[in-house]
């Protein structure tokens, strides 16, 4: 583990974790010429309080949406994040779908979209 990030905690009675690393899934990644790239996701923990971030990024280029993070029964939900198409230039981009709050934060595995 990275010496500079300290080691995840625990969960606390409440289930929330008092400080540390969580898991982030994008549950689902698409495009459409209509919307652009829609992503969705959510992070394994529960918080009052949090904001999600999606990065599309291709050869040097990165577009960022940022949105509050739902409190759902078990997780986070990032609900749905969308870059509009006439952002995007055609090829590969790679989405990484972020989570932070006070006490967690942590990325999702990088997950490819195609725009033709």
């Amino acid at each position: 583990m990275d010496p500079t990030t300290p080691e995840p905690i625990t969960p606390s009675e409440s289930g929330k974790p008092v400080v540390g690393g969580v898991g982030v899934l994008i549950s689902n990644a698409g495009w459409t010429a209509e919307t652009g790239v829609t992503v969705r996701g959510y992070a394994d923990t529960i918080d009052a309080a949090a904001t999600c971030t999606l990065d599309l990024s291709k050869a040097g280029t990165t577009r960022s949406v940022t949105s509050e993070a739902l409190e759902g029964p078990t997780t986070m939900s990032c609900g749905e994040l969308i870059v509009g198409s006439d952002a995007l230039s055609s090829g590969d981009w790679t989405a990484v779908l972020s989570y932070k709050s006070t006490t967690a934060w942590g990325s999702s595995a990088p997950v490819v979209v195609t725009v033709p």
